[in-house]
Parts: C-alpha cells; structure tokens; sequence
C-alpha cells in the first residue's frame, strides 16, 4: 500500500499516529522508539500494514502481473496503483471533495510535523505536496507520472509507459484485487 491507503487505514483523528504512519519507510529498525508515544504507534501501524499486504495472495498476484516486465520493482508499481483505486473508491471518498479534504488533511499534518522528518522524507513530502500526488493518483495520468518520476530517481527503474501499459491493460483484474484487498484491511485495522 502507499501513502494514501496507509492515511486511509490511520483515519487521521490522531495527525500525530497520521504522521507516524506516513513516517514509516523512512524510520529503519528501532530507531522509532526515539520518538513519542502516538508517533511510535504510526510506524507500528505502517509496519503492520506493510506485513499484512506484503504476506497477502492477492498482493502476489498483483505483482505478478508486473514481474515479467518490471521484475523486483514490481511491488512498487503494485504500491502506486492501489492509491489510484483507493482515490477513486466511492465508499471512501463519495465526492471529489471529500478526497480533496482529506488529501489537505494529509498535507497539513506533514507541515505541521515537518520537524520529525528525515531529510530523505523531507524531500519526498515536500514534492508529494508540491506536486498533489496524493489527488493526483486518482487521475490514471498520475498513475503514469509517478511511474515517470520513479524511471528517473532509479537508474534500473522499468520503462515508465511499458509499465503503465500493463497497468492499464490490467485495469479491472486489478481493480478487483484491490476491492478484496481493502475489504481485509478494513477488517483488520479499522475495527
């Protein structure tokens, strides 16, 4: 899952377990015990998450679409993806402004928390908020520009259009993957 699926699973009434969460790739090992409580509980969280889909069949056969073509990196594109289904979820955000709203939630707590960042995730939030990824994975446009940012950060990243065709050739194989998935998510983390 990304960053909008993990802020989706937080249900940010806590912004400091939110910003805990949206921390969670960049806090390596223990080291998250140096920060507070609810911070501690939002990597917690985010790792979690991460155990659960990373473990999950149908995260497999998500991946296996991609692996072909785009091999370790496929987990990644399975990432980006699910965020793109997750914006366009009608039970979640019923109206673009509901996503709207909680994507300026999101962006708020990361300014308001920016004192906690890493450089690395400093860099990473200050684009993702520049840019509005977090609304723009709900366009399949984004999809295809994040897959464009990701080609040029990584120097063995896959082909940006080849990958974003096999998402779009996909489409509703993985959009089912991902109704399944959420429902188990919800399930596990949102009772």
């Amino acid at each position: 899952m990304n960053y909008l699926a993990h802020a989706y699973l937080t249900r940010p009434n806590n912004s400091m377990v939110l910003m805990g969460n949206l921390m969670g790739d960049f806090i390596k090992g223990n080291q998250f015990t140096k920060f507070e409580h609810d911070i501690q509980t939002g990597i917690l969280l985010h790792r979690n998450i991460d155990t659960f889909t990373d473990a999950h069949e149908l995260i497999r056969e998500a991946k296996n679409i991609f692996r072909p073509t785009c091999g370790l990196y496929s987990g990644i594109m399975v990432d980006t993806l699910m965020d793109h289904f997750v914006a366009n979820d009608k039970r979640i955000f019923n109206t673009d402004d509901d996503l709207k709203i909680f994507v300026k939630k999101i962006y708020f707590t990361c300014n308001t928390y920016k004192g906690l960042m890493t450089d690395k995730m400093e860099f990473f939030i200050t684009n993702m908020i520049k840019y509005n990824w977090l609304y723009n994975y709900k366009f399949t446009d984004g999809i295809f520009q994040s897959y464009k940012g990701m080609q040029k950060r990584m120097p063995n990243f896959p082909d940006a259009t080849i990958a974003f065709s096999i998402f779009e050739q996909n489409y509703k194989e993985l959009g089912i993957i991902y109704t399944h998935l959420i429902e188990e998510l919800e399930q596990e983390f949102l009772v």
